[in-house]
């Protein structure tokens, strides 16, 4: 097929709309946007077969389950859009494997654990959002060395200068970038 882009977002359709086959056959899909389509069950791993596709956005719909690992093997993609669902479970470790991601966006859904350290190596990432989640225990170092090199920006609020003050993590305010090191979720 030569589609390269497909988006559906902000249709209102009774059943789940997107065909299984669509991620079952070799494509050219560098984009599948379907937010808030009403998508309901969990993300197919047979996403991860669509090895062109650049962005991926599920946000506002009733997805549960968890994260599939196979995501973490979708080297091309540049964003992951799963914002406002239902998804639960741990991020999963193979995520670290997105060395291009640049925008992770995991806001307002069930996931529960602690940041796989493996996500340090995510070195083109520019933007993680997270709130809104049953997270816990502490930022790893090898996340904030994203962080410490100026590469991550997570939750950050700026003062007037433009300047970041604190970051906020599972709930917690940090008062300054050293909260990678020091700040647990209560």
């Amino acid at each position: 097929t030569h589609l390269t882009a497909l988006s559906i977002s902000y249709n209102k359709f009774d059943k789940n709309p997107l065909p299984l086959e669509i991620v079952r056959q070799p494509s050219n899909l560098t984009q599948l946007s379907l937010i808030g389509i009403s998508l309901s069950g969990s993300i197919p791993t047979d996403i991860a077969l669509l090895k062109k596709l650049r962005e991926l956005e599920l946000t506002g719909n009733d997805l549960t389950g968890s994260i599939p690992s196979e995501l973490g093997f979708c080297e091309s993609l540049d964003l992951l859009n799963l914002n406002n669902n239902r998804i639960g479970g741990e991020i999963p470790s193979e995520l670290g494997n997105l060395s291009r991601l640049e925008s992770l966006y995991l806001l307002n859904n069930q996931l529960t654990g602690v940041l796989p350290s493996e996500m340090g190596m995510m070195t083109s990432l520019e933007n993680f959002l997270f709130e809104s989640n049953h997270l816990s225990g502490m930022i790893s170092s090898e996340i904030c060395s994203l962080w410490d090199h100026g590469l991550l920006e997570f939750g950050s609020v700026r003062n007037e200068e433009g300047k970041a003050c604190e970051i906020y993590y599972g709930g917690t305010q940090c008062p300054d970038i050293n909260c990678c090191r020091k700040c647990t979720k209560l």
